[in-house]
Formats: C-alpha cells, structure tokens, sequence
C-alpha cells in the first residue's frame, strides 16, 4: 500500500487575474480597430486576447483563436496558421476536450508541416493534463513524445527537459515502474546541476525519496529526503521546506519511529 508523500510536479501554464485581463484584453481591443494595422498583427493581437480568456471564458478564447486562424488561412501564412491550430488544441487539453485536441494534434503531425519546437510544447502540455487527469499510459505516451521532441532539437540542457524528465518519472511511479522512475529522475537530476536550478534540483531529492521508499529502500529514501530539506533550508523557501519535513516524518512513522517522526510534524 502507497503511503502519502508530497510530491513535486509542475504544470507549465499561466493565468491573469481577472483585473489585469480585464485591463490587457480592453486594450488589446481597442487596438484591434486600427484599421492600418497588418494581418500579422492582428493575429498576434487575437492569440494574446485568447491566451488571457483561456482562463476566464473558454468560449471567448476559442472565438478569438478561431478569427486568428481565419486571418492566417486567408492570407497563407503557414507559420501563423500552425501556431493558431496548436494554441487550439492547447485550449482544448485545458478545458478537459481530449478528443477534439487529438484531433488537431493527429492533423498536424499527419501534415508534416508543423514546427517541431510547437509540438514539442504541445506534448509536454498534453503529458502534464493526462497526469493530473490520472491518465497515466497517456501521459506517459505524449511525455515521452516530448522528449523525443527535446533530443532532436539539441534542447537536452533546459529548465524545460529537466521538468519533462522529472514530472515523466512521477508518471512511471504511477505505473508502479520504479526502476525506469528512478531512471529520469537521474537524469533530471544531472540536468538541475548543470543550469545550477537547486529549487528544481531540491524537488528531484523529494521525489527520488519517494520512489525509493517504495522500493522498500529506507536509507536511500531517507538521505533523499533529507538531501530536498537541507537544500530547500538554504533557499530559505519555507513551505518547501516544511512539506520535506513531513516526508521525513511519514517515513518514519511508517516504519514504526514515532518519536522521530514526531519531532520531524513538529518542525514542519
């Protein structure tokens, strides 16, 4: 039976408040009327307004997207066009329409003429909502897909691939594969040193605990464990750092420590 630990996961996105959209998206209309502007920027102007309501009415950022493909369609601008379809089908995977996403995905593999940096991002994203949606065979497809992505394009050094290596590995715990979990972790490990990210590279730790603790490898889990709170101390990031503690604590309450788990509650 798995215990509960706090894992760390990142889900890449933004979001405005609803004042600040308010604010951006009346500006960004008020531009949209100059009549001298050019067709690119009017679709870049439609994209952002569709970025900002992709939060706060889906309906409105699919109308927007919709007018910006429209405009690309129109005027053949290939580049554009495929940068409008992928932010549709990002649209989709955010309000939970997976099948009408994949089809938009399948089009635009199956046409060859999309950039790969865009679908790269696409398949990360689509890897992280599957994972929430505790889809994980899915998950695991699109996360691995955007690693393969990654490698071709020589991006194998980024914030962006140690992220996909260490949320794909929480993937493989899901599927109680924790040889191949331990393997990304490593990696994402190798790669939170080399770009000097010790708030990534503290999350590592945490999760390496986790999978250990699973593998019934208590010492392991431990020095972990331990390894994400001194870390996470340094930063002085606190709640960080508190939830570390009560990895410690879990671990040994699980293994019949109280006192010490105790005094690690305690801490937290």
């Amino acid at each position: 039976m798995k215990c509960t630990f706090i894992a760390f996961f990142v889900l890449l996105t933004f979001t405005y408040s609803n004042l600040a959209a308010t604010n951006r998206s009346d500006s960004l209309k008020n531009t949209l009327k100059v009549d001298s502007l050019m067709f690119e920027q009017r679709v870049t102007i439609l994209s952002e307004l569709s970025r900002i309501y992709q939060s706060i009415d889906s309906d409105s950022s699919f109308y927007f997207i919709d007018e910006a493909i429209k405009i690309s369609f129109s005027n053949n601008n290939k580049d554009l066009y495929f940068k409008c379809i992928l932010w549709k089908a990002s649209i989709f995977t955010r309000v939970g329409k997976m099948q009408d996403s994949d089809s938009l995905l399948s089009y635009l593999e199956n046409t060859g003429t999309a950039k790969l940096e865009l679908l790269s991002s696409l398949y990360q994203e689509r890897s992280n909502y599957y994972e929430i949606l505790n889809k994980s065979l899915q998950a695991k497809l699109y996360g691995m897909k955007a690693l393969d992505s990654f490698r071709l394009l020589g991006d194998t050094i980024s914030q962006r691939y140690g992220i996909q290596l260490r949320n794909l590995a929480l993937v493989f715990n899901d599927l109680d594969s924790y040889d191949s979990s331990l393997f990304y972790q490593k990696q994402a490990e190798e790669v939170f040193r080399k770009i000097k990210n010790n708030r990534l590279l503290a999350s590592v730790y945490g999760n390496m605990g986790i999978t250990h603790f699973y593998l019934d490898n208590i010492d392991s889990a431990l020095i972990y464990f331990q390894k994400d709170e001194m870390l996470r101390d340094s930063l002085e990031d606190r709640r960080s750092q508190a939830s570390a503690l009560m990895n410690i604590g879990t671990l040994f309450s699980n293994i019949g420590l109280y006192e010490e788990a105790n005094t690690n509650y305690f801490k937290a």
